[in-house]
């Protein structure tokens, strides 16, 4: 079948506009920018966790789900994603394109300088994003603030050294920044969704790859007599880097 060249326009603006609209879909948790819970929503019981993750539009059915499971990891998964456009920002702070937020309508137009990002800019803009949710996620475990989600890593004893204080619980942050982000690429097909799901690990994996360990000496002065060790995240501010 030969196409006309108006029938050929036509299409093409089809096609556009469903490539657009798509990737727009994908990107619907940038938008993100929430509050956590209010008395509002926890004095109403059960129906809280409801009304709350109802109030946030923007959600995607697998993070709608994870909302009405965790509804506090919520403004914790907010302040990594704007934690990630801050870095973001820095890192391209001298270039053409600086991740700047386009003030348009929230839901389509929010963030359109980074949807429209080509090659490397929108690679790192995945990488950034996802790293810097399991990030805030992992620091939040780690400072007390999500106590019925997480706490301190659970780590095995060394026979050299104590491991005390509160390690950083990375494999939750990234499991929380895996699910909530990248849950609906399990087994993607498309070339397009594979590159996103790997630029995604690979913001992730520079998170995990780069735990510290820290040890304090504790005892008479020089002897060291015990040695306390803990696992540490490094700043955010190395991790965009590296990445």
């Amino acid at each position: 079948m030969r196409l006309t060249s108006r029938s050929r326009i036509s299409f093409l603006a089809a096609y556009f506009l469903w490539s657009w609209s798509a990737l727009l879909a994908s990107a619907a948790w940038w938008l993100l920018t929430v509050s956590p819970m209010s008395e509002r929503y926890e004095n109403t019981s059960d129906q809280g966790a409801k009304l709350y993750c109802d109030s946030l539009r923007y959600l995607k059915p697998h993070q709608y789900q994870r909302c009405l499971r965790q509804p506090a990891l919520m403004a914790k998964i907010s302040d990594g994603v704007k934690s990630g456009i801050r870095e973001c920002q820095y890192q391209f702070r001298n270039s053409k394109w600086n991740c700047s937020i386009y003030p348009g309508p929230p839901r389509k137009h929010a963030f359109e300088p980074i949807l429209k990002a080509r090659g490397r800019e929108k690679a790192f803009v995945y990488a950034i994003l996802s790293a810097a949710v399991s990030y805030e996620i992992t620091r939040a475990c780690s400072n007390e603030a999500l106590p019925t989600e997480c706490g301190c890593a659970k780590i095995n004893m060394h026979r050299r050294f104590l491991w005390g204080g509160c390690s950083d619980d990375v494999k939750f942050g990234d499991e929380v920044s895996r699910s909530f982000l990248d849950g609906d690429l399990d087994s993607p097909k498309s070339m397009k969704k594979k590159l996103r799901q790997h630029n995604s690990e690979a913001g992730r994996s520079v998170v995990t790859n780069n735990m510290r360990r820290i040890c304090k000496c504790h005892g008479i002065t020089a002897s060291c007599a015990q040695t306390v060790c803990w696992r540490s995240m490094p700043t955010l501010r190395y991790i965009s880097d590296t990445i």
